[in-house]
């Protein structure tokens, strides 16, 4: 090759690698770019993955539903037939086009309205219900409470038995009968001097197991039964109990005989042996019995004395003729509340009557607040993003009616409680799966995009690189023979 084609051979290959070098400078700044555009991705998919949203749980957390404007604010087993009002940051009620239609009845225009004159037109249209029903409904409502205020009124005037209290006053009904033909052991004559003398350790004797007649335990029971026989009618509504509480008592102590000596002691009530006999400590065997009625709940009074009934005292008989006149007429207003409620089951069903309240606590709250319409809450998305943001807010309230008989309407009061989303019990605020999902098939597909777009890079640069590599093998070899030849010529001329 001459020297003139050397040198433009020379000039082709070093414009080729100037191209080469732009084309490898421009890739390299595509790469830098898709590194960019991953960064871009992957910050998205960990925005999705930390993405939250509430949820609906009637189990605490257990599973979850979706919140929704339906699980609000239409009566279901979710919600327990409560409705949680949606309410914007002026406290107006939320309502979607549906829900607007009713409003506009009594307020056309979003403000306050009457809510006492429409009531029943708007009951009947949103639950479907014979507005006849419903009106009827309101006055047998205030039937079934006038019927139950004077049952409760009567209730509240029962005659009181008068009480008497602590067991040594009772002991002197109880008298000297021991049961068992046995005095007691000393001057005392009857059951509650026996109990009063404690000092004196008044005693009944049981006599020896001999296997003649009535063995000790035999006798013990005849005694408790003598004494719980003469006191049980005394104690009124807890006769049974005390009875019970007697019985489980010589039950217990009938053990005990036949075994070793029984030793006397504090609060021993029966000690001795076969051989010698068998005695009754009476202070113990009083106290025992009272012990074991006050464990199965005998009534005591606030200084825990016992309380009892002196059935036999001219008070107690002119309680008792007070209080079955007041049973007659106690019973009369019972039955005729049964009645009235009857007739008002009759009316609506349980399921209807439950519809009627979801809604009257809706649009009553409507009509006192105003309201406001958002079709965009039946999407589940944005409402949940009004609530993280503060926007909405969850009212609740409670209703207490009265049924006016004048003008045939309800005189009702709504006290309301209203709080951010998150302090609600049924509201949980947890990972958003679905942005989860989403967010990962999103990353996974601008990921392999831009991977195959590096992957072409990558090619094509390795492509030019080799290229490179070449040319510049060549231009070395030209370099090497021009700088040679023009070694020999100037080796010539000289």
């Amino acid at each position: 090759m001459g020297m003139g084609s050397s040198q433009a051979r020379l000039l082709c290959i070093t414009q080729r690698m100037t191209d080469i070098r732009g084309q490898l400078i421009n890739l390299s700044n595509q790469k830098a770019d898709l590194a960019r555009d991953m960064r871009r991705v992957s910050e998205n998919y960990q925005f999705g993955l930390n993405q939250k949203e509430y949820k609906w749980s009637t189990n605490n957390g257990v599973t979850y539903s979706e919140l929704t404007y339906g699980n609000l604010m239409t009566p279901s087993a979710a919600n327990q037939n409560t409705p949680y009002m949606i309410s914007d940051t002026s406290g107006r009620i939320v309502l979607d086009k549906k829900y607007a239609e009713y409003a506009q009845i009594f307020s056309p225009d979003g403000a306050k309205g009457d809510w006492d004159t429409n009531r029943t037109q708007v009951l009947s249209k949103v639950t479907g219900i014979d507005p006849t029903k419903i009106l009827y409904q309101g006055r047998y409502d205030a039937e079934v409470d006038t019927a139950k205020k004077e049952m409760e009124k009567l209730k509240a005037t029962e005659p009181k038995a008068p009480q008497k209290k602590g067991v040594l006053s009772l002991l002197a009904k109880a008298g000297s009968d021991t049961g068992i033909n046995e005095t007691f052991s000393s001057s005392v004559k009857d059951w509650q001097r026996a109990y009063g003398y404690r000092g004196n350790n008044i005693t009944i004797s049981l006599g020896k197991s001999n296997g003649r007649g009535s063995t000790p335990a035999d006798k013990l029971e005849k005694v408790v039964d003598t004494l719980c026989g003469a006191l049980s009618k005394y104690f009124g509504g807890n006769s049974t109990l005390f009875e019970d509480a007697c019985e489980d008592w010589v039950d217990n102590q009938k053990q005990l005989f036949g075994a070793a000596e029984i030793k006397d002691g504090e609060n021993v009530a029966v000690y001795g042996d076969a051989s010698n006999g068998y005695t009754i400590n009476v202070t113990a065997l009083i106290d025992a019995l009272f012990a074991t009625y006050g464990t199965k709940g005998g009534a005591t009074n606030a200084d825990g004395e016992y309380i009892w009934y002196d059935v036999d005292s001219s008070e107690y008989k002119n309680y008792e003729k007070n209080h079955a006149a007041w049973q007659t007429q106690y019973d009369n207003a019972t039955r005729t509340y049964n009645d009235t409620l009857n007739n008002n089951n009759m009316l609506l069903t349980a399921d209807e009557e439950k519809r009627i309240d979801f809604y009257e606590a809706i649009f009553s709250a409507v009509a006192e607040n105003g309201w406001v319409t958002n079709e965009q809450v039946n999407d589940p998305d944005y409402l949940n993003q009004m609530f993280q943001n503060n926007l909405y807010t969850i009212t609740t309230v409670k209703q207490t009616k009265e049924y006016d008989e004048n003008t045939n309407q309800y005189d009702w009061d709504n006290f309301y409680t209203t709080n951010i989303a998150s302090n609600f019990d049924n509201i949980f605020l947890v990972n958003d799966s679905d942005a989860q999902q989403e967010a990962m098939v999103e990353y996974e597909y601008e990921k392999s995009k831009i991977n195959e777009k590096e992957s072409r890079i990558d090619q094509r640069m390795q492509v030019l690189q080799t290229e490179n590599a070449a040319l510049q093998e060549e231009k070395e070899g030209i370099e090497q023979v021009l700088n040679d030849n023009i070694e020999r010529t100037y080796s010539a001329m000289g």
